[in-house]
């Protein structure tokens, strides 16, 4: 699924495209709750090609939920992972 600005991905409205590495993407989105409230959100978004590889999912799984326990002004907070119409 090729993405833009403007887009809703699951909870997501995205902003602007921030940039690819070699397995993933990231975005600048914004969450969409109740009311019309947002928070702004990074999006860290699988590659196509990697997102039925099983062992890569379950290393980024395991990245996600590291990344989860560790609280510090330098690195990246992760509040949600999961699945967007299968990616």
């Amino acid at each position: 699924m090729a993405l833009q600005a403007g887009d809703v991905f699951g909870r997501y409205e995205l902003v602007s495209w921030l940039g690819r590495g070699g397995m993933a993407e990231t975005w600048r989105a914004q969450l969409v709750g109740d009311a019309g409230v947002t928070k702004p959100v990074l999006i860290k978004k699988v590659l196509p090609e990697y997102a039925n590889d099983e062992a890569f999912i379950s290393m980024f799984i395991s990245e996600a939920r590291i990344s989860a326990t560790l609280s510090h002004g330098n690195v990246a907070q992760v509040f949600d992972f999961g699945r967007v119409d299968g990616e």
